[in-house]
């Protein structure tokens, strides 16, 4: 990666950020499965996913204060958004988040109307299975492509040594904490870029 964990050198690129278990370890988020990206999809060709990727952030490349406006803008409707989350979009943001459920309901809603393995089951499934796959390979792709820079970095890079209003952890009301210690009310995956 152009950035470490500890130095957002390129404002513009992805940066690993530090992670820990909550047991005294820590370590830098690292791509997992990046070869993903280069994997067959079953509902398109392999073309369609190097032509016609997503448009690149319009992030400006540079610093200067024309530059820097533009990240705290962006920066700021980050945290206005994360501060005026609901418990109900809190709930449906966390129910998403967890992939394998959330998804796993395609097949699960089937099952349950039939209570049996059948064609139906047994194609809903196969279609979920398909479609998450070849979403999977389109956004590692995507991901490496950009290699784009997360909100969490430019919050904690532009607002380093300020007390921002954001979320403070589980169990925990939103408010005032340092700058460098923001982070995203659902945990930023450590697998890949953002974008």
């Amino acid at each position: 990666p152009a950035n470490d964990p500890f130095n957002l050198r390129n404002i513009t690129r992805w940066q690993p950020l530090l992670e820990t278990n909550n047991l005294g370890s820590y370590y830098a988020q690292a791509p997992s499965t990046p070869q993903a990206a280069f994997s067959q999809p079953w509902a398109f060709s392999r073309t369609d996913v190097t032509t016609k990727y997503l448009v690149p952030p319009a992030w400006p490349a540079s610093l200067n204060a024309t530059g820097l406006a533009r990240y705290k803008q962006d920066a700021d409707q980050v945290m206005k958004a994360q501060t005026s989350l609901t418990d109900h979009q809190k709930m449906v943001a966390e129910h998403f988040d967890d992939k394998p459920s959330a998804f796993g309901a395609v097949t699960y809603a089937a099952y349950a109307q039939e209570r049996t393995w059948n064609l139906t089951t047994g194609l809903a499934y196969a279609l979920n299975a398909a479609v998450m796959y070849d979403a999977m390979i389109v956004s590692w792709y995507n991901k490496y492509v950009h290699d784009a820079v997360r909100p969490v970095s430019v919050i904690r890079y532009i607002y380093a040594k300020r007390n921002v209003t954001g979320y403070r952890g589980p169990g925990m009301a939103v408010g005032r904490l340092p700058g460098h210690k923001w982070s995203s009310y659902l945990r930023t995956q450590p697998d890949g870029t953002g974008y």
